[in-house]
């Protein structure tokens, strides 16, 4: 081969051998790190809807299990695996009327086995997290704010 014993030939064949695992790097990352601000944009609108099925509901339990639901439906609607949530919905002091309710969503980004990058830097976890009041109008409040059980991790 000819080009091979030019100057010009090497130099070119030494950029490409360069260039060709700089870009492979890059692409990895861009790839692992956009996985984790998807789940993140997933996540926070997560706990918008969450945070707004809390607190205009008609009863404590019922508006844990609201919150929960619409978390759950929305991390679906992502296509982001349920398994992977922690989800909280908690008052901040007190469950009455113009509480403060805290609803956290934390998800575990699953590695993708064909990734070196996901292997080398783990499974990011991207959380998200609201506080807002209990609507005073919209609520009956019967039987008071009850608590959730426990964070549900599904």
């Amino acid at each position: 081969m000819i080009w091979l014993r030019s100057r010009r030939g090497e130099g070119q064949m030494l950029s490409t051998l360069l260039a060709i695992p700089l870009l492979a790097i890059l692409i990895g990352y861009t790839v692992y790190f956009g996985r984790a601000l998807y789940a993140r944009a997933a996540i926070e609108e997560a706990a918008a809807a969450g945070a707004r099925f809390a607190v205009t509901s008609l009863s404590g339990e019922q508006g844990c299990r609201q919150a929960q639901a619409a978390m759950l439906t929305v991390l679906q609607g992502y296509r982001l695996d349920p398994a992977g949530a922690m989800l909280t919905v908690q008052p901040m002091a007190g469950w009455n009327r113009n509480a403060r309710i805290e609803v956290v969503v934390s998800y575990q980004v699953p590695a993708l086995p064909s990734l070196f990058f996901s292997r080398m830097l783990g499974d990011p976890r991207v959380q998200a997290r609201y506080e807002v009041r209990v609507d005073p109008y919209a609520n009956r409040y019967s039987n008071g704010w009850q608590a959730c059980l426990a964070p549900q991790n599904l």
